[in-house]
Protein backbone atom coordinates (compact mmCIF):
# COMPACT_ATOMS: atom_id res chain seq x y z
CA UNK A 1 0.00 0.00 0.00
CA UNK A 2 3.01 2.68 0.96
CA UNK A 3 4.45 1.76 -2.51
CA UNK A 4 1.04 2.48 -4.34
CA UNK A 5 0.56 5.66 -2.68
CA UNK A 6 4.58 6.63 -3.10
CA UNK A 7 3.72 6.21 -6.73
CA UNK A 8 0.48 8.50 -6.74
CA UNK A 9 2.20 11.17 -5.07
CA UNK A 10 4.75 10.96 -7.34
CA UNK A 11 2.77 11.28 -10.33
CA UNK A 12 0.70 14.30 -8.69
CA UNK A 13 4.11 16.31 -8.33
CA UNK A 14 5.75 14.80 -11.19
CA UNK A 15 2.29 16.17 -13.52
CA UNK A 16 2.27 19.52 -11.58
CA UNK A 17 6.42 19.59 -11.99
CA UNK A 18 5.69 18.72 -15.41
CA UNK A 19 3.33 21.79 -16.39
CA UNK A 20 5.58 24.13 -14.64
CA UNK A 21 8.39 23.31 -16.68
CA UNK A 22 6.69 23.24 -19.86
CA UNK A 23 5.41 26.57 -19.16
CA UNK A 24 8.01 28.06 -17.70
CA UNK A 25 11.55 27.40 -18.28
CA UNK A 26 12.83 29.20 -14.89
CA UNK A 27 10.61 27.57 -12.17
CA UNK A 28 12.68 24.67 -11.02
CA UNK A 29 11.29 22.96 -7.68
CA UNK A 30 12.36 19.95 -8.61
CA UNK A 31 16.07 20.87 -7.54
CA UNK A 32 14.69 21.17 -4.13
CA UNK A 33 12.25 18.06 -4.38
CA UNK A 34 14.50 15.37 -5.35
CA UNK A 35 17.33 14.14 -3.04
CA UNK A 36 21.37 14.34 -3.87
CA UNK A 37 23.46 17.09 -5.36
CA UNK A 38 23.01 19.29 -8.15
CA UNK A 39 25.67 22.26 -8.24
CA UNK A 40 26.39 25.18 -10.87
CA UNK A 41 30.01 25.64 -9.90
CA UNK A 42 32.15 25.24 -13.10
CA UNK A 43 35.23 24.08 -10.84
CA UNK A 44 33.22 20.56 -11.08
CA UNK A 45 33.19 20.86 -14.48
CA UNK A 46 36.26 18.01 -16.70
CA UNK A 47 39.27 20.41 -17.42
CA UNK A 48 39.15 20.07 -21.04
CA UNK A 49 35.42 20.68 -21.58
CA UNK A 50 35.86 23.92 -19.25
CA UNK A 51 38.29 25.09 -21.09
CA UNK A 52 35.88 25.24 -24.21
CA UNK A 53 32.55 26.07 -22.34
CA UNK A 54 35.09 28.78 -20.55
CA UNK A 55 35.46 30.38 -23.93
CA UNK A 56 31.54 30.23 -24.60
CA UNK A 57 30.98 31.69 -21.59
CA UNK A 58 33.26 34.57 -22.52
CA UNK A 59 31.89 34.82 -25.92
CA UNK A 60 28.18 35.05 -24.59
CA UNK A 61 28.78 37.48 -22.01
CA UNK A 62 30.61 39.93 -24.52
CA UNK A 63 28.08 39.61 -27.06
CA UNK A 64 25.51 40.83 -24.06
CA UNK A 65 23.65 38.23 -23.01
CA UNK A 66 22.25 37.62 -19.50
CA UNK A 67 22.07 33.76 -18.89
CA UNK A 68 22.60 31.58 -15.25
CA UNK A 69 24.82 28.23 -15.45
CA UNK A 70 21.97 26.13 -13.99
CA UNK A 71 23.92 23.08 -13.70
CA UNK A 72 27.33 21.19 -13.99
CA UNK A 73 27.68 18.43 -12.00
CA UNK A 74 24.56 16.61 -10.69
CA UNK A 75 24.48 13.42 -8.66
CA UNK A 76 23.35 9.66 -9.84
CA UNK A 77 20.51 9.97 -6.57
CA UNK A 78 19.37 13.05 -7.83
CA UNK A 79 19.73 12.26 -11.65
CA UNK A 80 17.47 8.90 -10.71
CA UNK A 81 14.76 11.00 -9.12
CA UNK A 82 14.27 13.65 -11.97
CA UNK A 83 14.66 10.66 -14.67
CA UNK A 84 11.56 8.93 -12.27
CA UNK A 85 9.30 12.64 -12.03
CA UNK A 86 10.50 12.31 -16.53
CA UNK A 87 8.74 9.23 -16.79
CA UNK A 88 5.43 10.15 -15.14
CA UNK A 89 5.58 13.76 -17.04
CA UNK A 90 5.67 11.82 -20.36
CA UNK A 91 3.05 9.48 -19.31
CA UNK A 92 0.77 12.19 -18.97
CA UNK A 93 1.80 15.07 -21.30
CA UNK A 94 3.88 12.73 -24.38
CA UNK A 95 6.59 15.70 -23.52
CA UNK A 96 10.58 14.66 -22.38
CA UNK A 97 10.28 15.92 -18.88
CA UNK A 98 13.37 16.61 -17.48
CA UNK A 99 15.89 13.45 -18.62
CA UNK A 100 15.70 10.96 -20.34
CA UNK A 101 18.40 9.12 -18.80
CA UNK A 102 19.23 7.94 -15.66
CA UNK A 103 23.40 8.34 -16.05
CA UNK A 104 23.73 11.90 -17.14
CA UNK A 105 27.18 13.69 -19.17
CA UNK A 106 26.29 15.68 -15.43
CA UNK A 107 26.60 13.12 -13.30
CA UNK A 108 30.73 12.10 -14.46
CA UNK A 109 33.33 11.80 -11.56
CA UNK A 110 37.35 11.15 -11.85
CA UNK A 111 38.49 9.38 -8.47
CA UNK A 112 35.27 10.21 -6.38
CA UNK A 113 35.52 13.87 -7.84
CA UNK A 114 32.87 16.10 -9.68
CA UNK A 115 33.98 16.43 -13.46
CA UNK A 116 31.23 16.91 -15.47
CA UNK A 117 31.17 16.45 -18.86
CA UNK A 118 27.75 18.11 -19.44
CA UNK A 119 26.53 22.05 -18.26
CA UNK A 120 23.30 23.77 -18.40
CA UNK A 121 23.03 27.30 -19.59
CA UNK A 122 19.55 29.31 -19.38
CA UNK A 123 18.12 33.00 -20.28
CA UNK A 124 15.31 33.15 -18.53
CA UNK A 125 15.07 37.10 -18.64
CA UNK A 126 13.95 39.16 -21.97
CA UNK A 127 11.45 38.29 -24.48
CA UNK A 128 11.26 35.36 -26.54
CA UNK A 129 12.91 36.24 -29.34
CA UNK A 130 16.00 36.92 -26.97
CA UNK A 131 16.00 33.92 -25.48
CA UNK A 132 15.79 31.80 -29.52
CA UNK A 133 18.59 33.85 -30.06
CA UNK A 134 20.67 32.92 -27.18
CA UNK A 135 19.76 29.07 -27.55
CA UNK A 136 20.58 29.65 -31.27
CA UNK A 137 24.07 31.53 -30.73
CA UNK A 138 24.52 29.03 -27.97
CA UNK A 139 24.04 25.27 -30.40
CA UNK A 140 26.55 27.44 -33.15
CA UNK A 141 29.33 28.30 -30.26
CA UNK A 142 29.02 24.65 -29.12
CA UNK A 143 29.15 23.05 -32.81
CA UNK A 144 32.28 25.18 -32.84
CA UNK A 145 34.15 23.99 -30.02
CA UNK A 146 33.45 20.23 -31.15
CA UNK A 147 30.66 20.15 -28.20
CA UNK A 148 27.12 18.80 -28.95
CA UNK A 149 24.19 21.47 -27.81
CA UNK A 150 20.69 20.41 -26.39
CA UNK A 151 19.53 22.73 -29.43
CA UNK A 152 20.35 19.73 -31.66
CA UNK A 153 18.36 16.87 -30.03
CA UNK A 154 15.03 15.89 -30.89
CA UNK A 155 12.42 18.41 -31.72
CA UNK A 156 10.14 16.79 -29.12
CA UNK A 157 9.45 19.71 -27.25
CA UNK A 158 6.76 22.22 -29.30
CA UNK A 159 8.05 25.20 -27.77
CA UNK A 160 10.82 25.15 -29.20
CA UNK A 161 10.62 22.81 -32.28
CA UNK A 162 8.73 25.58 -33.75
CA UNK A 163 12.15 27.40 -33.80
CA UNK A 164 14.15 24.61 -34.67
CA UNK A 165 15.31 23.47 -31.61
CA UNK A 166 15.95 20.51 -29.61
CA UNK A 167 13.77 19.88 -26.92
CA UNK A 168 17.08 20.82 -24.16
CA UNK A 169 18.32 24.55 -26.10
CA UNK A 170 20.66 25.30 -23.01
CA UNK A 171 22.34 22.07 -22.59
CA UNK A 172 26.04 21.06 -23.67
CA UNK A 173 27.71 18.16 -23.51
CA UNK A 174 30.71 16.83 -24.94
CA UNK A 175 30.34 14.71 -27.94
CA UNK A 176 29.77 10.90 -26.88
CA UNK A 177 29.62 11.84 -23.09
CA UNK A 178 27.14 9.27 -22.27
CA UNK A 179 29.87 6.53 -23.22
CA UNK A 180 32.83 7.46 -20.62
CA UNK A 181 30.27 9.07 -17.64
CA UNK A 182 32.12 7.35 -14.61
CA UNK A 183 29.77 7.34 -11.49
CA UNK A 184 32.78 6.49 -9.02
Amino acid sequence: MKKYLQRILLGLIAFTIGSVAFFSYAGKPWTVMCPGIQVNDLDTLDKKFHAKISTIIATLESEGFDFNVSSTYRSPKKQQCYYDISKVIKKYTGQNGLTTTTKSCHNNTVDGTPSSLAIDLHYFTGSMDDKIKFYKRLRTLARNAGLTSGGDFSKSNPVWAKYDLGWDPGHVQVKGCSKMVRLR
